[in-house]
């Protein structure tokens, strides 16, 4: 099932018409929301969290969490230079939809290790706290 958020479209009508498969995994332990956050696709991210917010909390076989799989993808595009601006956004975006979920330590760690890319995220999620 969690091929299904690979297309935020389908994987938007399959999850609104079966909400229990959005915490599903696969054999690597991927929930669908992982393997949105790791593509990049904040409409999926975002309609998963909507659905199943429990699920951002589930880590997959090497105990990694949607954050950090967003994160993962930000890192990976921002060390390589990408110069590809939307796939950038796409992953800032589905980090963003993330950070308000999961223990702050937890968020905090995730941040630190994607290192430089994830700055902006770093002063979203502070001031988003320091407001709440």
């Amino acid at each position: 099932m969690s091929e299904a958020a690979h297309c935020h479209r389908t994987g938007k009508v399959l999850f609104e018409a079966a909400p229990e498969a959005a915490p599903a995994h696969n054999e690597h332990g991927c929930t669908p929301l992982h393997k949105a956050a790791h593509k990049g696709h904040t409409d999926t991210v975002q309609c998963l969290l909507g659905l199943a917010s429990q699920a951002a909390a589930l880590r997959d076989a090497d105990q990694r969490t949607q954050l950090q799989h967003a994160l993962l993808t930000l890192r990976q595009l921002h060390e390589e230079h990408m110069p590809v601006e939307y796939m950038l956004e796409h992953a800032i975006a589905a980090a963003h939809a993330l950070l308000r979920f999961g223990p702050a330590a937890d968020v905090l760690a995730a941040l630190q290790a994607a290192g430089a890319a994830a700055l902006p995220l770093f002063a979203n999620y502070v001031s988003t706290r320091l407001r709440a």
